[in-house]
């Protein structure tokens, strides 16, 4: 406005150009030590697969999150707006086949040492040895213990006791 002051250090405005864009993203505290800039990362948008590398990541967590910026490597897709989301697949690592169980309420009764597994024709659970290794906010890694395909179970153990077999 005509005649406002305005301070020292004080934000008044912003400029977009519109033939560059950058993706601000919100990651997981949880991955802070792992991302890094150069690592990649790809999303899809209208079929079209695009991919992105980060720019900079910026230390400060709020909410739980961090913040990252990236730029994109090749093109960018055509149409595309200021403030619209994306999911982007960000890889910090070589992908690996393992044996994931979802996070669950289990593991605050049993530290991930042993775990619910149900037989095959679901009418009772047996309780078996396991041991976890890598971790993220949705899935525990079970290294042994568990083959592909076991059904477990992930809710509270409090009303079980220190049972062997459950029978439903």
């Amino acid at each position: 406005m005509l005649g406002q002051s305005v301070g020292a250090g004080s934000k008044i405005g912003q400029i977009n150009n519109l033939d560059s864009y950058k993706i601000e993203a919100q990651i997981d505290e949880h991955y802070i030590d792992r991302v890094t800039p150069g690592l990649e990362a790809t999303f899809e948008r209208q079929s079209e697969r695009y991919q992105a590398q980060i720019r900079k990541v910026y230390p400060e967590v709020r909410d739980g999150k961090f913040k990252a910026d990236f730029k994109f490597m090749e093109q960018q897709p055509e149409n595309i707006r200021s403030g619209q989301t994306y999911y982007l697949n960000l890889q910090l690592g070589q992908p690996v086949e393992a044996v994931l169980i979802p996070r669950g309420a289990f593991y605050q009764k049993t530290g991930g040492k042993w775990i619910y597994v149900l037989s095959p024709d679901g009418t009772k659970a047996t309780r078996r040895d396991i041991r976890i290794g890598r971790q993220n906010p949705q899935y525990y890694e079970v290294i042994e213990g568990l083959e592909p395909g076991e059904r477990v179970i992930t809710s509270s153990y409090d009303n079980f006791g220190e049972s062997d077999v459950l029978v439903f």
